[in-house]
């Protein structure tokens, strides 16, 4: 079952990453989830739970899972940044997970990262050759997290001497066109011409092997040739991202604003943040309306969006892991991580779940030791140990596991809900009249949407209503529907004050209806929220 779960993860999250929606999310929390259970509730009747949990290494990130957890709870926006707190969840389970992994089970794990990487390697040079692609991105959500993803596996590639995979891996960086790929690269090729591999194997056939792959997997010494030609490799790619990628000024000036409204943010709220993945919903309440300017859904820095959405008490614990991690580690796994900090330094890829997973993985040290239970028989443990003993941490793994499920399912059928009825809206502007009038317009919304109670708390589906009333009202001059409308975004309001639309569109209906009180009062509650 460990196998299983780490291997599918490994083998399938980066692939998804491109594709990645509310169906993939369910199915892949939802499955994580009940196999994780199973595994902690075996780990209890086999008595090595304890270790499991408490060990010194392991204390960290339970507290940032703790404290991110309770800026969850604390958030204004809770309601929309579940999935976001579930996939980090997920990234802690992984690292535990790998952490108390047999040294057996370690092969297999590379053997799915291997197939991994070159899958997506593969569907890199596919875009190049056959879609004539300008920047590839493989199966990544753009060509940077792509890059990331690369410069993690190429030290992996190194280390199991797979040089066709690493030739490959470095076509692939070249063409996705990244500066900061090319940039943390030059910048891990120095830290490395400073602090090589300890006592790197000397792999037989080096002569014939790629030249930069020999010196990398040979390792080189603090003085002399081999560090010189690293020093020079490092120089060709920060001048080869220079005129290649090139320094886009408005990409700089968007990163900018980005990082100065996520500092705001942190400093609003210091202590408890805005919660994991709140920067998207909070960031048009820090940032005003510029010309040319790109909005975003993450802040391009890990460290300031981890720092402005869980706020400073777990920033510093994780900070603290990460680097006592790098530490402790040797080996490829040292140079991924240091890549991956290198590049989270100037883009998102690290919050992205697929690549967020695998970065958990690495985080832990090789091999993995781990005591095996022999003969293992649950019915046996229970009746050994007694029941009373073992059935109250079952009993409560087992509930929390349902609620999960329960509410999971609940969320899933929300988000179908409102699909159809978004399908549905759409049918009827191309003019079909499946659903019949206007009326039957937002009675097939309706219909849709609250089949799901949950559905009516949803900021999403609140402004999907919205928005069908406020079209209607539009067209039929009809005060009545402009206050459905009204009603709808309040409510919105109520469950995430720092939507941006919403002010304006309710702004709108209360000009349109010669409602000033109600639009001072709007501002006024506007004026408290949005700090520009």
């Amino acid at each position: 079952m460990l196998k299983f779960l780490l291997c599918s993860v490994l083998l399938f999250a980066p692939l998804l990453q491109g594709i990645w929606n509310f169906k993939i999310q369910f199915a892949v929390s939802v499955l994580f989830f009940l196999f994780f259970s199973f595994l902690l509730v075996r780990s209890i009747l086999a008595h090595t739970a304890a270790p499991f949990v408490i060990s010194r290494e392991n204390i960290p990130p339970i507290c940032v899972l703790f404290l991110a957890f309770l800026s969850f709870l604390l958030s204004p926006v809770k309601t929309l940044i579940y999935h976001d707190l579930i996939n980090f969840s997920i990234g802690i389970a992984v690292f535990y997970i790998a952490l108390n992994a047999d040294k057996g089970s370690e092969k297999y794990f590379k053997i799915c990262l291997r197939v991994c990487a070159w899958f997506a390697a593969c569907l890199g040079a596919y875009q190049k050759f056959a879609l004539a692609e300008e920047a590839l991105y493989s199966s990544f959500l753009n060509s940077n997290a792509f890059a990331l993803f690369i410069l993690m596996m190429i030290p992996f590639a190194v280390s199991i001497k797979d040089y066709p995979l690493i030739l490959l891996l470095a076509f692939n960086l070249v063409f996705t066109g990244s500066a900061a790929g090319f940039l943390s690269l030059a910048a891990v090729l120095w830290v490395f011409s400073v602090n090589p591999v300890r006592n790197p194997p000397c792999p037989k056939g080096t002569a014939a092997a790629p030249p930069m792959a020999g010196l990398i997997s040979n390792g080189v010494k603090n003085s002399g040739k081999g560090r010189k030609w690293i020093l020079l490799l490092s120089a060709i790619l920060i001048l080869f991202a220079y005129f290649s990628a090139g320094f886009d000024l408005k990409s700089v000036y968007d990163r900018i604003i980005w990082w100065k409204s996520a500092f705001k943010m942190a400093l609003d709220r210091p202590v408890a943040g805005f919660g994991t993945g709140s920067f998207l919903y909070i960031y048009p309440a820090y940032h005003a309306p510029v010309q040319w300017g790109t909005s975003s859904i993450y802040v391009h820095n890990y460290f300031l969006e981890f720092l402005s959405e869980n706020g400073f008490p777990a920033f510093a614990v994780w900070l603290f892991f990460l680097f006592s991690r790098f530490r402790q580690i040797e080996g490829w796994r040292k140079y991924s991580i240091l890549a991956a900090l290198f590049h989270s330094v100037v883009d998102f890829g690290l919050a992205l779940p697929g690549i967020f997973w695998v970065f958990c993985y690495i985080i832990v040290p090789e091999p993995i030791p781990t005591p095996r239970v022999s003969n293992f028989s649950p019915m046996r443990i229970l009746l050994t140990r007694g029941v009373v003993k073992v059935m109250p941490a079952v009993f409560v793994i087992f509930c929390l596991m349902l609620a999960f499920i329960s509410f999971s399912v609940k969320e899933f059928r929300a988000s179908l809900a409102l699909e159809s009825a978004s399908k549905c809206r759409h049918r009827l502007w191309r003019g079909s009249a499946e659903c019949g009038s206007q009326t039957g317009d937002v009675e097939c919304v309706l219909q849709k949407i609250q089949a799901v109670d949950s559905a009516g708390e949803s900021p999403l589906a609140l402004n999907f209503l919205g928005d069908v009333y406020l079209d209607m009202a539009q067209s039929a001059k009809d005060r009545r529907l402009f206050f459905e409308s009204a009603v709808c975004f309040e409510r919105l309001l109520l469950l995430n004050p720092y939507d941006s639309s919403a002010y304006f569109k309710l702004k709108l209906i209360y000009e349109t209806n010669g409602e000033q009180e109600l639009k001072t009062a709007l501002l006024e509650r506007r004026s408290k929220i949005f700090k520009w």
